[in-house]
C-alpha cells in the first residue's frame, strides 16, 4: 500500500509538471471564473492531502495507543 501511494502521489505531480512544460496551452483558459490552473492545482492538492492521508491510516498514524 505504502508503495503505491508513493506512486500515485509521483504520477499526480509528474503529470502536472509535464502539462506546464509541454502544453500550456492547455492552463490557459478559465473555468467558472478561475484559471484552469488554479483549479487543477488546488485538486492535486487535495488529492495528495488525501493520498497522505490514506498512507498514514494504513500505517496506523495517530492511534490511540500505538506509536
Amino acid at each position: 500500500m505504502p508503495r503505491f501511494c508513493l506512486i500515485l502521489l509521483l504520477a499526480l505531480v509528474a503529470g502536472y509538471y509535464g502539462v506546464v512544460a509541454f502544453a500550456p496551452s492547455l492552463l490557459a483558459g478559465s473555468l467558472s471564473g478561475w484559471p484552469v490552473s488554479i483549479v487543477v492545482a488546488l485538486t492535486l492538492f487535495a488529492l495528495g492531502f488525501a493520498i497522505t492521508v490514506l498512507y498514514a491510516r494504513a500505517a496506523g498514524v495517530g492511534r490511540k495507543g500505538e506509536r
